[in-house]
């Protein structure tokens, strides 16, 4: 099964939050995710809200270390405006419509489940299962 992590799950594998962290190194699911992931899972570890921050290089070097371990969803212009379109249906609007790019890419990926620890944000916009990593 594919599991979809988004950019609060990435980051608790990378600060090593155990759970995420099992989860992740979990050989029993493959991982995937947006590549957008990567310069938003950046931006939290360099400017963010992090109480950890890390320097550009250190956070560049924790995220190739992560790159190697799990599959990445491009979406293109089609598919964003795709995504786009769909947000009536869910009333999106503002910044919510990066999660529903989240929940897009998943369904697209045929994952079978969400990791998150925004799981509130996440799951009134899919089936899928949404949970914090386990």
């Amino acid at each position: 099964m594919k599991t979809y992590w988004d950019t609060s799950a990435l980051l608790a594998v990378i600060i090593a939050e155990p759970t995420a962290l099992a989860a992740f190194n979990d050989n029993t699911h493959d991982r995937v995710t947006r590549t957008h992931s990567l310069s938003e899972t950046f931006g939290q570890l360099t400017g963010g809200r992090m109480v950890l921050r890390m320097t550009p290089q250190d956070a560049a070097a924790a995220l190739r270390a992560l790159a190697r371990k799990i599959e990445f969803l491009e979406l293109d212009a089609k598919d964003v405006l795709e995504a786009l379109g769909e947000t009536r249906k869910h009333g999106l609007m503002g910044r919510m419509v990066h999660d529903y790019l989240h929940v897009y890419a998943a369904e697209r990926a045929k994952a079978g489940r969400i990791f998150t620890f925004n799981v509130s944000d996440f799951e009134y916009l899919t089936d899928l299962p949404v949970t914090p990593p386990q």
